[in-house]
């Protein structure tokens, strides 16, 4: 349920006196919300083991949390007076409009990938080296460069005249004055073959 349905089955609740184990008989009886319920429980307590949590890990759960916030708003419509509708109304409205501001205005990519996309584009394979880069800067050379191949030991790479290396900066060991620089920044290198 979203904050809207909570707190008003937390209402009822106090209302009604109604114990716990009868709220949780209530939800089982609405089969889809006590599968939405069960599936973000499930995640939720599996991701609360993991070392590393990055916010796209919880994606799974939004279609879940949808149905809850709609179960829990249709709710609230039936229930409720013409000024709780009207809150709703603009409230939707509103959240609506700030997300699709922000699709529009999306951020750009990052500024290793504007200064060598063309490269990226043309070179006839791109290698990147000695581990795995952010996941965003991973996922626009795959998507602007269809021929990606990964070297994660750091061992000599010797790269034709029209291929691009992609290496951290910090675990970058090879000369190089063997390469053409492309890019250079704190976290990466970004080198052509000569």
């Amino acid at each position: 349920m979203n904050l809207f349905g909570f707190t008003h089955s937390i209402s009822k609740l106090r209302n009604k006196k109604m114990s716990l184990s009868e709220w949780l008989f209530k939800i089982k009886n609405d089969q889809l919300i006590f599968l939405s319920v069960c599936i973000i429980a499930t995640i939720t307590l599996f991701l609360s083991m993991v070392q590393n949590i990055h916010f796209w890990y919880m994606t799974p759960i939004v279609p879940f949390l949808a149905i809850i916030s709609c179960s829990g708003l249709m709710m609230l419509w039936k229930n409720q007076g013409k000024i709780l509708k009207i809150f709703i109304v603009l409230f939707c409205l509103t959240n609506l409009t700030i997300r699709f501001i922000k699709i529009k205005n999306h951020q750009e990519a990052p500024m290793l990938i504007e200064q060598t996309k063309q490269q990226i584009k043309k070179a006839d394979k791109v290698i990147i080296s000695s581990g795995y880069p952010n996941q965003d800067i991973l996922l626009y050379f795959n998507f602007l460069n269809s021929n990606v191949d990964y070297q994660l030991k750091n061992n000599q790479i010797n790269l034709g005249t029209n291929e691009i290396l992609l290496a951290p900066k910090s675990n970058f060991k090879q000369n190089k004055n063997d390469y053409q620089i492309i890019w250079e920044d704190d976290d990466y290198l970004v080198l052509k073959g000569k």
